[in-house]
């Protein structure tokens, strides 16, 4: 959500909570710098260092290798690179959906980490089975996950509709059989359980604690960032924001919502 949009949107059905905080809280704008993307930025916040990230994908012309920011290979390279000789500021921590792990202790549906199994990082099992373990947090991801679907299927075929009556371009490639099921899984699926994980780490009181929502960011990629389905996403990040900062509050932590980068 990029700075102008956040201004534009205040006071808005669509981010109630954070209009909230908005009032009585700081906020700036921040140049990220280029390429604007989520690895090239979360890179620098958690170790200082993004000199080799020139996109989200890339060519690597002296070793012939293509690489993509959204697979695990990809981005544990990456890493490897950019954390040597640095300090992660998660250190000691819990990573949670992000693409690095900024050096945290436990790393949650975090792209560099999915495959790891070494001692010390811990995989998406033990947090499943805790979560599968509480019935109401099992029924928040199933429900949260039918609706997105439903959503999505509606939003598709209503694009198609105003494509055919209208004739204007949509995405045909990627709307159908795919993206009903991304959407689902990113939006729903991924944010509550990354939800459910960090209530669970802050009662456990991990000292510190980054997350990544990252279905806004798809949608506006799809959508457009000022569409009505990137706003309608937008409203139920804002509701697990503000789930967050209550417990975050309460456990005196400190916090921050933060955009690694805007869009147009």
């Amino acid at each position: 959500l990029s700075y102008s949009l956040l201004q534009e949107l205040r006071n808005t059905r669509y981010i109630p909570f954070l209009s909230k905080l908005l009032k009585s809280y700081h906020s700036t704008s921040f140049d990220p710098g280029y390429p604007s993307t989520t690895p090239f930025v979360q890179a620098v916040i958690m170790y200082n260092e993004n000199a080799n990230i020139p996109g989200f994908r890339f060519l690597d012309k002296k070793n012939q290798r293509e690489f993509i920011m959204g697979t695990a290979d990809s981005a544990r390279a990456i890493e490897e690179e950019v954390s040597k000789g640095k300090y992660g500021i998660l250190t000691g921590g819990t990573s949670i959906g992000n693409i690095f792990c900024g050096g945290a202790t436990r790393s949650i549906i975090t792209v560099a980490h999915l495959y790891k199994t070494e001692t010390g990082q811990k995989n998406l099992r033990d947090i499943l089975a805790l979560i599968l373990l509480n019935p109401i947090a099992t029924a928040k991801v199933i429900f949260s996950s039918c609706l997105e679907f439903c959503v999505e299927l509606y939003e598709s075929f209503l694009d198609i509709l105003k494509g055919i009556l209208y004739n204007k371009d949509f995405n045909w490639p990627f709307i159908f059989p795919y993206f009903p099921f991304f959407r689902t899984f990113i939006n729903a699926t991924v944010r509550e359980i990354s939800t459910e994980t960090a209530l669970l780490e802050m009662q456990r009181n991990v000292p510190y604690i980054y997350l990544t929502y990252g279905g806004y960011d798809w949608i506006s990629h799809y959508r457009g960032p000022n569409s009505l389905s990137a706003h309608t996403m937008l409203k139920g990040i804002d509701s697990d924001i503000r789930r967050l900062y209550k417990i975050a509050k309460r456990n005196n932590y400190d916090f921050y919502v933060l955009s690694d980068h805007g869009q147009v």
